[in-house]
Order: structure tokens, then C-alpha cells, then sequence
């Protein structure tokens, strides 16, 4: 049973507009624009659910994992970074370890190289500190994945890919 509370502090409100007796306070315009708003918001709800998962799976991709030796010795620090051939294909990276071994993986799609052939760029410096410029520990020539002559042929599966520079 619907009593009319109104009091002269609500005359200033539309005619449409009515209260109820209790907490529930009935306006038509609301109710008929969050009508509206569950219908978008169930578009929306329908809309995320059917596009989740969706995206690009990414590539198919190889573990690599290898070793690193300049003359003779592993390398104890330094990037290796593995540049694909075919176009749209992530570069894959990884941090030499002081033992000389990596272990590649891609910003976008964690562990492994994209199968296919790559070029293979290696960059190794030694930091003598703030004041101090770094020092290359390779030549200069393996800094570039165009000008290394650095290739491996990633597979699908387990690769090991050692360089002897």
C-alpha cells in the first residue's frame, strides 16, 4: 500500500516523481534509463565474453637454450638477440648467463624463439662503472644481426644453439 509522503521541502520536485512509504523511492525516468542501461550492459557483458580469448595465439615457437664462448672461453655476460627472417615474426632475446648459457624467450609470448631461420645479434660489454665508458668485449661486427654473419634455424621443440665466436 503506497502512501504519499510529501512534504513542502519536496514540492520543488517533478510531478512524475513519487515516494513510497519505506527505503524504495520510484522515479519513472530512472527506472526507464536503467532499462536501458541493463540492456547495454548486458551487449556488453555478451561482447566480452564472445571475444574472450580471441586474440592471436602467437606463433609457433621452439625452446632455445644454448651456449656462448669467445675465444675459447664462455662469455660471461651480454644480450643475444635472435631476429626472424619472415616478416610479422617477434625477435626473441635472452641474457647470457656468467657461464655463458641463455635461454631465449619473446617479450609478447614468453618462452621460445618463432620457428623459422633467424639472424642472431650478440652485444657484450664490460661496465668500469659511473665515470668510466663501457668496453666492448666483442667486435663490433656481431652487434648487428645484418653484419654478424650469426644464423639458427629454430624447429619446433627442443634446439640447442651454441656460437663459438
Amino acid at each position: 500500500m503506497a502512501i504519499s509522503t510529501r512534504s513542502p521541502r519536496h514540492r520543488s520536485l517533478p510531478a512524475a516523481t513519487t515516494f513510497f512509504l519505506g527505503d524504495r523511492i520510484h522515479f519513472p525516468l530512472i527506472r526507464e534509463f536503467l532499462g536501458h542501461m541493463k540492456k547495454y550492459l548486458a551487449l556488453f557483458a555478451f561482447a566480452i565474453v564472445a571475444f574472450a580469448g580471441c586474440g592471436p595465439a602467437g606463433p609457433e615457437m621452439g625452446d632455445v637454450t644454448g651456449m656462448v664462448t669467445f675465444k675459447g672461453k664462455p662469455l660471461p655476460t651480454g644480450t643475444i638477440t635472435f631476429v626472424p627472417e619472415t616478416d610479422g615474426q617477434p625477435s626473441a632475446f635472452a641474457e647470457i648467463q656468467e657461464d655463458g648459457t641463455y635461454v631465449a624467450k619473446t617479450r609478447d609470448f614468453g618462452d621460445g624463439v618463432p620457428v623459422g631461420k633467424h639472424r642472431v645479434m650478440i652485444i657484450a660489454v664490460k661496465d668500469h662503472g659511473p665515470e668510466a665508458p663501457v668496453e666492448a668485449i666483442l667486435p663490433l661486427k656481431y652487434s648487428s644481426d645484418r653484419q654478424s654473419g650469426l644464423t639458427a634455424d629454430v624447429s619446433k621443440g627442443e634446439n640447442i644453439v651454441n656460437f663459438s665466436l
